[in-house]
């Protein structure tokens, strides 16, 4: 994406998938799957995780490696560190998808893990556990602007 953004080429494209029938446009900008994003979520965990999740803990993994930072280095302390995550949403394509297995196949047919993938912390709590981290963690649904959002935990 990075060298796509640098060398000035575009993200948009045709919607290949999922378009609602009323939709006026035919192209969207969709992020597609990265490297860092496959190697940060091996593929038993991903179907655990809602897409937004998924790219959550991909970006809080290429975020840490960045930054240098090791949770595990003396002197670091796993209750001091903690992860605040931001969306607008959550899982909305589970919510999708479950709303669909509810409807064609009933009750009894939508997955355990609908709750779990859905919910907007998900992404915030899975990369708390992938780093043991026992410290705050919480989630802002405020999309855009969540590197706008104060938080309690910062002590403001």
């Amino acid at each position: 994406m990075w060298e796509a953004l640098c060398a000035g080429r575009s993200g948009i494209a045709r919607i290949t998938a999922g378009t609602p029938a009323n939709t006026r446009s035919a192209s969207a900008a969709s992020a597609r799957t990265s490297r860092s994003h496959a190697t940060a979520v091996d593929v038993r965990e991903a179907k655990r995780l809602d897409r937004f999740a998924q790219f959550g803990v991909a970006a809080s993994v290429n975020a840490v490696k960045d930054a240098g930072i090791d949770f595990k280095a003396a002197g670091n302390n796993p209750s001091r560190c903690g992860v605040i995550i931001g969306s607008g949403i959550g899982g909305i394509e589970t919510i999708e998808e479950q709303n669909e297995v509810l409807h064609a196949r009933g009750v009894g047919r939508v997955s355990p893990f609908t709750v779990p993938r859905l919910m907007a912390n998900a992404a915030s709590g899975n990369v708390s556990i992938m780093f043991g981290l026992a410290g705050p963690s919480s989630a802002v649904a405020t999309a855009c602007a969540t590197g706008s959002t104060r938080s309690a935990t910062r002590g403001d």
